[in-house]
């Protein structure tokens, strides 16, 4: 069912949430889906296979179009190790209950050092590498964030034993007679 379908629906409250619930764990759209340039995980067969993920550009458009507004709340940043860290707290009216919910999420990225260089040497640090590292980990964290609305923002991507969603049942209330 579109999202358009639902939100059309002279249905309870309750039911309409529960389409939306469904709509939300439907499947991502297969071609918007990436392999991983570096990160691996064990198939179902225990064969090692690029992860898959979905990029942020299709995740803010998911985001523009499934609520009606969202903001991005940025929480905490901080370096740890070598890598800047984000914390973000992502707020999203939902078009059902037209309440505000949120996720909080979690990104890393590290900084980058010149080649050959330990990952902690930090006199070899690349001139830029917090203006590339902490975009890359605030990007990450609103996807963190995103994936737990629901699996059409890419949540379960590698994961292999996934419970499923049904979707509603219509149930008629049974007609009263009288004797």
């Amino acid at each position: 069912m579109k999202l358009e379908q639902i939100l059309e629906l002279e249905e309870t409250p309750e039911l309409k949430s529960k389409y939306f619930t469904f709509f939300l764990n439907s499947q991502p759209i297969a071609s918007w889906l990436k392999p991983h340039p570096s990160a691996k995980v064990k198939d179902a067969n225990g064969n090692n296979t690029a992860a898959m993920y979905m990029p942020i550009d299709k995740v803010d458009f998911l985001l523009d179009k499934i609520y009606l507004k969202s903001k991005l709340e940025v929480i905490r940043y901080s370096l740890e190790a070598n890598s800047m860290c984000v914390h973000v707290r992502l707020h999203v009216l939902n078009p059902v209950t037209k309440e505000w919910d949120c996720n909080d999420g979690l990104g890393a990225s590290p900084l980058q050092t010149d080649k050959d260089k330990g990952a902690c040497d930090f006199d070899f640090l690349k001139n830029s590498s917090v203006q590339m590292a902490l975009p890359s980990a605030l990007s990450y964290a609103k996807k963190d964030a995103a994936e737990q609305f629901g699996r059409i923002f890419g949540r379960d991507l590698n994961k292999n034993n996934i419970a499923t969603y049904e979707e509603p049942k219509k149930f008629e209330n049974p007609k009263m007679t009288e004797k």
